[in-house]
């Protein structure tokens, strides 16, 4: 599918070791039809723990980009290890995504770690959002857990789905205005906190919520998206990603609220020592990318990671690292989901791609 900077979603997932993040993708892939059957850690079938160390430990041990179309929307989804070991992996992640979901163990709750990573996120400016998995656990204390994020990630940290009562599925507290029971707290109560949160940043906006006056959707998706950016909202979804449960809901949230290469706080990048450097999303001048990563392929030997942050990589262009004066051809340009390697023609500004290193 052809695609804009403006299609794209870059978006990390982020936590603790063993909370789930590596199901979470595989869930993801599978309800967006990027895959045929979902795989499972312990059996070592998932597409972003593919490397045979990742599959004999049942964790990750390196980034793993899965890129794939949901909608009109073409995702970049980095899954991250969580062990505290590897979070210089993770950290790298981090200047090539717009957004990342912090994804917390209903069972275990915030960390120290899951609350250090966090922060790292907010203050590189990301749009964040928290994935609450393994709703489905029996003695879990859902609103207990809701609440722990709140006093740990922040105030901020506010639900957009809430599970219903045997926690099989969530029931939305922002887009279609459901209704329907639910196990703790209400639809009415929750999309109330989102608007009474969003409408802050906005005096005209503040001014009609109070005299009950009815707000403009357009309106309402614009401050939404700013409060992402300033870090003013962040939307709590609900999952099981094992059942299945909640992922639906999670991808129409990503793919409607999170945003894109254009709309996201633009990644600071320095030219030499303390020069700011200036770029241009939008523009076709130069390319500039970033490479975040370098893995091995067993056939093309090293492969880097690159997020292009100007202009439009294509195969054949000739790119310089860093201050080289040999500039380097670009061959065998590929999107990657998880080890499968798909050559592409080109990569437009905010898309993450694949190139073989000498």
């Amino acid at each position: 599918m052809a695609y804009l900077t403006q299609d794209i979603l870059n978006l990390a997932l982020i936590g603790g070791a063993g909370v789930g993040k590596t199901t979470v993708a595989e869930a993801m892939l599978y309800k967006a039809e990027a895959i045929n059957a979902q795989g499972n850690v312990d059996a070592g079938t998932t597409v972003a723990d593919y490397r045979p160390r990742e599959k004999s430990m049942q964790h990750s041990l390196a980034p793993t980009v899965c890129s794939f179309d949901c909608g009109s929307r073409h995702i970049n989804l980095i899954d991250n290890p969580g062990f505290p070991d590897f979070i210089g992996r993770m950290l790298a992640v981090l200047p090539a995504v717009e957004s990342v979901a912090v994804v917390v163990d209903a069972n275990l709750g915030v960390d120290s770690h899951t609350m250090k990573i966090a922060q790292y996120a907010a203050d590189r400016n990301l749009c964040r959002m928290v994935i609450v998995n393994k709703m489905e656990s029996e003695n879990v204390d859902l609103e207990a857990v809701t609440e722990q994020i709140k006093e740990t990630l922040g105030s901020e940290c506010l639900p957009i789905n809430l599970p219903n009562v045997d926690r099989s599925d969530v029931v939305d507290c922002f887009f279609e205005g459901s209704s329907g029971d639910t196990n703790f707290s209400s639809v009415e109560e929750a999309h109330e906190q989102i608007i009474d949160q969003i409408v802050e940043i906005d005096e005209d906006l503040m001014a009609l919520y109070l005299e009950e006056e009815e707000l403009p959707a357009e309106r309402l998706h614009e401050v939404f998206e700013q409060s992402l950016r300033e870090g003013h909202l962040v939307p709590i979804c609900y999952t099981s990603a094992l059942t299945g449960a909640g992922i639906d809901a999670l991808l129409t949230t990503m793919t409607r609220l999170m945003p894109n290469p254009t709309e996201g706080n633009p990644a600071q990048f320095v030219s030499g020592d303390t020069d700011e450097m200036s770029i241009d999303l939008e523009s076709s001048d130069h390319v500039l990318g970033h490479v975040f990563n370098v893995v091995e392929d067993q056939f093309k030997g090293r492969m880097a990671l690159l997020r292009v942050h100007q202009g439009t990589l294509r195969n054949g262009s000739q790119m310089y690292v860093d201050d080289a004066r040999k500039a380097m051809k670009i061959q065998h340009l590929t999107q990657l989901l998880g080890e499968q390697q798909t050559e592409i023609e080109e990569a437009v500004a905010g898309d993450i791609c694949a190139i073989p290193r000498a």
